[in-house]
C-alpha cells in the first residue's frame, strides 16, 4: 500500500511540478476519453493557480497537494504501467488569505451577494445575511426539516413508503423522474435523493407529503412552489405573470392548474433567473436549518466543497440555476465547534461558479485549521 502511495505521490509531484506535461504519463484509454491538449491545458492552469508544490499528503479519500498559497485534493489511479488511468481534481482552496480577505472576494462579485459564517451560533463574518435572495435547491433544507418534525412527532417513520404520482414527476437533476408512476419509495430514500443528488421529483413527493405550509413555515416564507412548478412557470410567460400577481390563495389555485400539465426538457429550458419565480431565503435561516438537520443520515451523503477530510462531520446543500448560486455548509470541527458557512450569489446572467467556490472553500479550510 505504501509503495502504491509513493508511486501516486511521485506522479502528482511530476504532473504539478515544473517539468513539461507529456502524453506518455497518461494511459491510452484516459486520453481517448479526454484529449491530451485539454488535459495539458487544465494541469498548466492549475499549476499557475496554486504555485510550486511543497508537499503531497495522503488523505482518507486520496491526496492533498499543499503549496505556499493553496491546498487541493486529488484522486489519482495509475495502471500497471504506472500511467495515469484516472484523475480527479477538486477545486483549489486558497489558504494564505484571512477569512476577512476571502469574504471580501465574495463581496466583490458582481450582482447581489450575501454571505454568513458562524461559530457555535455566533457571527464570524457576514454580509446581508438577513436578505432573502434566490437560493435554488438549498430550499430543500426546509423540506428535510419539515420531515424531521413529523418523524420526531411520531407522525412518520423513515421507513414509511410514499408512492410516486403523475403530478409529482419533475425534471432533472435526479433519477426518480425515470421511475414508473406508482413506484413505492421510502421517506428515507426520498430524503437521501433530495439532498445527495438534489433529486427534484423526490423533493416534490416529499413536499406533497409534509405539506407546503409546513415547509413555508420552516423557510420563513409565504409560499413554496414545487420544482416542477418552477419549470412550468419559467416556460410559460402568461402563467408566470398570473403567478406573480397572485396572493397565496391565488398561487395555490394556479398550482392545481399546473398539476395537469406535462413538462419536457425542451419546453423548460432554463433562462436566467426570473425575479419572483424561485425560492427566496435569507442565509441566517438556511444556517439555522443546516445546523439543525446536520446529523440526519441524508445530510451525510455529499460533503460539498468542505470535503470530509478536515472535519468531524460535514453537512452540505447547495442550489443553482442560471444567475443563482447558493452554498450552505454545516460542519463540526474535531474540537467540537459547530460552524455554518453559507453564501448566495444572484446576478442577471450565467455565473462563473469558480469565482465563488474558491474563496468559499478557502474560508472552510481556514476554519478547519
Amino acid at each position: 500500500m505504501a509503495q502504491n502511495a509513493d508511486k501516486d505521490k511521485g506522479m502528482i509531484n511530476m504532473l504539478f511540478g515544473e517539468t513539461p506535461v507529456t502524453a506518455e504519463s497518461f494511459a491510452p484509454d484516459f486520453l481517448n476519453a479526454i484529449p491530451f491538449e485539454q488535459v495539458r491545458s487544465l494541469i498548466e492552469a492549475t499549476r499557475k493557480q496554486i504555485g510550486p508544490v511543497l508537499d503531497v499528503k495522503e488523505t482518507s479519500g486520496g491526496y492533498r497537494i499543499e503549496t505556499a498559497t493553496h491546498q487541493m485534493d486529488v484522486k489519482i489511479t495509475l495502471n500497471g504501467q504506472g500511467r495515469v488511468a484516472g484523475l480527479l481534481l477538486q477545486p483549489a482552496v486558497a489558504t494564505a488569505q484571512t477569512i476577512e480577505e476571502l469574504a471580501a472576494e465574495l463581496a466583490a462579485l458582481p450582482g447581489n451577494v450575501a454571505y454568513l459564517v458562524t461559530r457555535n451560533g455566533n457571527v464570524v463574518v457576514a454580509k446581508d445575511a438577513d436578505k432573502a435572495l434566490a437560493v435554488g435547491s438549498a430550499f430543500k433544507l426546509g423540506v428535510l426539516a419539515a420531515l424531521k418534525d413529523r418523524i420526531e412527532a411520531g407522525t412518520d417513520r423513515w421507513e414509511d413508503v410514499a408512492r410516486l404520482e403523475a403530478w409529482q414527476v419533475s425534471l432533472p437533476s435526479g433519477i426518480l423522474q425515470t421511475f414508473a408512476v406508482g413506484s413505492p419509495v421510502t421517506l428515507s430514500t426520498l430524503a437521501t435523493l433530495m439532498i445527495s443528488i438534489s433529486d427534484n421529483t423526490a423533493t416534490d413527493v416529499l413536499l406533497d407529503h409534509v405539506g407546503r405550509e409546513a415547509v413555508a413555515k420552516r423557510l420563513g416564507v409565504d409560499f413554496v412552489p414545487k420544482t416542477r412548478e418552477l419549470f412550468i412557470l419559467k416556460a410559460d410567460k402568461t402563467l408566470r405573470e398570473r403567478y406573480l400577481a397572485a396572493d397565496v390563495a391565488g398561487k395555490l389555485a394556479l398550482t392545481r392548474e399546473m398539476d395537469g400539465r406535462s413538462i419536457s426538457l425542451k419546453e423548460a429550458e432554463l433562462t436566467p433567473h426570473d425575479d419572483g419565480v424561485e425560492w427566496y431565503v435569507p442565509l441566517n435561516r438556511l444556517c439555522e436549518l443546516a445546523v439543525e438537520v446536520k446529523g440526519l443520515d441524508p445530510m451525510r451523503a455529499a460533503p460539498g466543497p468542505a470535503g470530509d477530510v478536515d472535519w468531524a462531520q460535514v453537512a452540505y446543500k447547495g442550489g443553482s440555476e442560471v444567475g443563482v448560486l447558493n452554498m450552505t455548509t454545516a460542519a463540526v470541527s474535531r474540537a467540537g465547534d459547530v460552524y455554518c458557512v453559507a453564501m448566495t450569489w444572484n446576478n442577471g446572467e450565467a455565473l462563473d461558479a469558480a469565482k465563488a467556490v474558491v474563496p468559499y472553500g478557502g474560508i472552510l479550510a481556514k476554519l478547519a485549521r
